[in-house]
C-alpha cells in the first residue's frame, strides 16, 4: 500500500476434521445453558453428522463456502491467506494463549505459508487462557499466579523471538492484548523481564476495552471512563475496541437471545474510541486502531456453555458497511483497522465466505480497505483462491489414486504465487490449464 496503513483480522481456531486430524475440535459443541432466559437449555452440535444437504452439523449459524475444513490443512491455510490478501487484508492476529497450547500449533502452521505469500501473522494474546488451569494440565508444577506470571515471561520471550517481526505498523511490532489473565502489576513484571526487547523495539500493545455501558431512555450510553483501563494505559497499552456491548434485553422480536444490540448501539459504542484515542494527541498512542465487526450471533457456543445468548444483527451486510463508513470518517487519524473476525464461526462474527452470506463481507472489506490504504481494488480476484483450493483438492484425490502429475502441482503453485503478487489474470490462466489437465 502506498500510504503504509494496514488492515488486520482476528483469527479464531483451532478447528479440525477427521480426515486431516482425527478429530473435529471446535466444529462441534455440547453445553448446558443454565443462565439463559430463552427456551434453548442446551447446545448439541455433532459435526460428525452430515445432513441430506451434505453439510456437517457444525457449531455455527453460517456454513463455510468451502465446507468444513481443518485449520491445519496447508491447502486451506493457503486459501484463507490468499483470499484475505485479495480483500486488502495484510495479516491475521491468531487468538493465542501460551505455548504449547493448540493455537501455538496453528501459529506455527500458518507462519511459513504466510511468509511465502507476503502475509503477516501476529497474535491476539488471550492471556486468560494461561491463568486458567489449562497450563497446569500440561505442566502440573505451574499452579499459582506467581508460577503463571513467570511462565508468561517465557511466552513473551517466545513471541518476541518468533512472532513480533510481524505485524508491523509505523515500523513497530503490534499485537492485540485481549487480556483476561495478568493484572497490570503482573504484566509489568513480564515487560520488565523482557526489557531489552521492549526498549529496543517499543512494541505496540492494543488493549481490549469492551465495557458494556447502559440504556438510558432507550438510548445506548457507552462507558467513557475505566479505572482498569487507566492502569493499562500506564503500561502504554492503547485502548482498542472489541465486540460492542449488547445491553438490550430479550423481547418479542428477539426471543432466541438474552441480549442484543442495534446498529445505532454499535456505532455509539465506538464514540469513546473516536473521542479519546483516534482524535487524541496522547504521544503514547503511537498506533491508532479502528475497529469493525460484521455482526454477532453466539448460538454456536452460547458463551462457551456458561453464559447467555447474544446477537448483533448483520442487517444483510449493512451493519458492517456502516461500521466501515464510521471509521473512514477518521481515516486520516487511523494507522490500522482491526476486523473481528476472519473465522469465529461459533460466535458468528466471521467474514470468511459462507453459503449464507457469500462474499458480501469481503467485497465490503475490499471496497473500504482500498480507500483506507489507497490502492486499486479488484473485486473479481476475490473468488480465485476458492478455485485454487478446489483444484488443489482435485489433485490431492488424483494423487491418492495413483495419478500423480508434478506439472499440475507446479501450475497451481505458480498460480498461487501470481495471486499473492496481485497478478490475477495470470493466475486465472494457469488455473484454466490445470483444470483442463485434471479433466483429461
Amino acid at each position: 500500500a502506498g500510504n503504509g496503513k494496514k488492515v488486520y483480522a482476528d483469527y479464531h481456531g483451532v478447528r479440525y476434521t477427521r480426515q486431516h486430524d482425527g478429530q473435529i475440535g471446535r466444529w462441534g459443541m455440547f453445553a448446558t445453558m443454565p443462565k439463559t432466559s430463552t427456551d434453548i437449555k442446551y447446545i448439541c452440535r455433532n459435526a460428525d453428522i452430515i445432513g441430506d444437504d451434505g453439510r456437517h452439523e457444525i457449531a455455527a449459524k453460517h456454513y463455510p463456502m468451502v465446507g468444513m475444513q481443518s485449520n491445519l490443512d496447508p491447502d486451506f491455510i493457503e486459501y484463507q491467506i490468499l483470499t484475505a490478501k485479495a480483500a486488502g487484508i495484510d495479516g491475521f492476529f491468531i487468538e493465542w494463549g501460551f505455548m504449547p497450547h493448540e493455537n501455538d500449533n496453528l501459529l506455527k502452521a500458518m507462519q511459513p505459508i504466510a511468509a511465502k505469500y507476503g502475509f503477516e501473522i501476529g497474535v491476539n494474546w488471550c492471556d486468560g487462557w494461561l491463568y486458567y488451569d489449562w497450563i497446569t494440565r500440561i505442566y502440573p508444577n505451574i499452579k499459582t499466579r506467581a508460577d503463571k506470571t513467570k511462565y508468561m515471561e517465557k511466552c513473551f520471550k517466545y513471541l518476541a523471538d518468533s512472532v513480533f517481526t510481524a505485524p508491523i505498523v509505523n515500523g513497530r511490532p503490534v499485537f492485540y492484548h485481549f487480556g483476561g489473565g495478568a493484572t497490570p502489576e503482573e504484566f509489568a513484571q513480564v515487560l520488565e523481564a523482557n526489557k531489552d526487547f521492549v526498549s529496543k523495539t517499543n512494541p505496540v500493545m492494543l488493549r481490549r476495552w469492551a465495557d458494556w455501558g447502559k440504556l438510558e431512555n432507550n438510548i445506548y450510553k457507552p462507558v467513557t471512563y475505566s479505572a482498569k483501563m487507566e492502569e493499562w494505559k500506564k503500561l502504554k497499552e492503547v485502548p482498542t475496541a472489541w465486540i460492542p456491548a449488547r445491553v438490550r434485553e430479550r423481547d418479542a422480536e428477539h426471543l432466541g437471545c438474552d441480549f442484543w444490540a442495534s446498529k445505532e448501539d454499535v456505532l455509539r459504542f465506538m464514540e469513546p474510541f473516536r473521542d479519546q484515542v483516534w482524535l487524541s494527541n496522547n504521544p503514547d498512542y503511537t498506533v491508532k486502531c479502528g475497529f469493525v465487526i460484521p455482526g454477532m450471533d453466539n448460538h454456536g457456543c452460547g458463551g462457551w456453555g456458561h453464559s447467555k445468548f447474544y446477537e448483533i444483527d448483520r442487517y444483510k451486510g449493512k451493519l458492517y458497511d456502516a461500521m466501515w463508513q464510521y471509521n473512514m470518517q477518521y481515516r486520516d487519524s487511523l494507522d490500522m483497522m482491526f476486523i473481528a473476525s476472519w473465522s469465529d464461526y461459533t460466535e458468528g462474527h466471521e467474514i470468511e465466505p459462507t453459503i449464507e452470506n457469500g462474499y458480501r463481507e469481503l467485497e465490503t472489506t475490499l471496497r473500504y480497505a482500498s480507500v483506507f490504504k489507497e490502492f486499486e481494488p479488484n473485486i473479481s480476484a476475490l473468488r480465485l483462491p476458492q478455485q485454487l483450493f478446489q483444484l488443489r483438492k482435485a489433485v490431492e484425490l488424483l494423487n491418492l489414486i495413483g495419478l500423480k502429475e508434478d506439472l499440475l502441482t507446479q501450475l497451481l503453485d505458480n498460480a498461487a504465487l501470481q495471486m499473492a503478487e496481485g497478478s490475477y489474470q495470470q493466475a486465472a490462466d494457469l488455473m484454466i490449464q490445470a483444470s483442463e489437465m485434471i479433466g483429461q
